[in-house]
């Protein structure tokens, strides 16, 4: 079954929209893990909450979070407040010179666990003990879109884009087709590009019977973009983002599906 058939009021169909998205399976069976073993309990022997950020694809069993639990109540015993590999985060200035011995054990053990940094928060009763977590984004925020023609490519050529492509192919002969990529909010190097505007460079390998492929990110909700077997052309779509209801709002607000898509 086709995702969406789309057509103008009154008139047969003309257009249809499969959609798709470039998830990081891995990632999210880690924040899987992470909810399951940080799901918001106080943990003994800490009195402050504490903000770990994981490395994308960093183990997280409980064996580790055993290890990083020991390691942030020795670090409150120590009245250490914070421990990263950020400068700015180590406990070190390390433009003094060297980091102490103590220092650079902490660092490889989060280095072993896959974590970024550890920084405490506050004593309040509300966080006491708690561990909040987040992952740190995946690929390099660039200063041109040249990341985003390989993100689609390699997307096109995978199990799940070749069903796409397979899909349209069979179902949707004599109607224009468009296929719509979600990149994963992660994936920094579509994200911001998307983000600062810029233009993508390069030649995606679009099958000839998809009329228009569109790209967006979880990352940013302002700026999509779409190829037309022609060129890449940006799109402000923070018009139509802010028309869309809130759960539980008027239906008269969401985006009309009878209309096919400006291209």
């Amino acid at each position: 079954m086709i995702d969406f058939v789309l057509g103008k009021p009154g008139a047969p169909p003309s257009d249809v929209l499969e959609v798709s998205s470039t998830t990081d399976g891995r990632a999210l069976a880690m924040w899987k893990e992470l909810n399951r073993i940080y799901n918001g309990e106080p943990h003994a022997g800490l009195t402050g909450g504490w903000l770990v950020e994981f490395q994308n694809r960093a183990s997280v069993g409980r064996g580790a979070s055993n290890r990083l639990i020991e390691l942030l109540v020795d670090l409150e015993a120590r009245g250490a407040a914070r421990v990263g590999h950020r400068s700015g985060q180590d406990g070190d200035v390390w433009s003094l010179g060297p980091a102490s011995a103590r220092h650079a054990e902490d660092l490889a053990v989060l280095q072993a666990l896959g974590i970024k940094a550890v920084s405490q928060i506050r004593h309040s009763g509300d966080v006491a003990g708690r561990i909040f977590t987040s992952i740190l984004g995946t690929g390099v925020a660039r200063s041109t879109a040249d990341s985003i023609t390989p993100y689609v490519d390699t997307f096109l050529s995978s199990a799940t884009g070749q069903s796409k492509i397979s899909k349209l192919k069979i179902k949707a002969s004599g109607k224009r087709q468009h296929l719509f990529i979600w990149a994963d909010v992660s994936h920094m190097d579509i994200g911001m590009p998307l983000a600062q505007r810029f233009l993508p460079s390069g030649t995606p390998d679009v099958p000839a019977h998809i009329d228009c492929l569109w790209l967006g990110s979880f990352f940013v909700s302002s700026t999509a973009c779409k190829w037309s077997h022609a060129n890449w052309v940006l799109l402000d779509v923070s018009g139509v983002v802010s028309s869309v209801a809130e759960p539980g709002q008027s239906r008269a607000r969401l985006c009309r599906s009878s209309e096919a898509p400006t291209t």
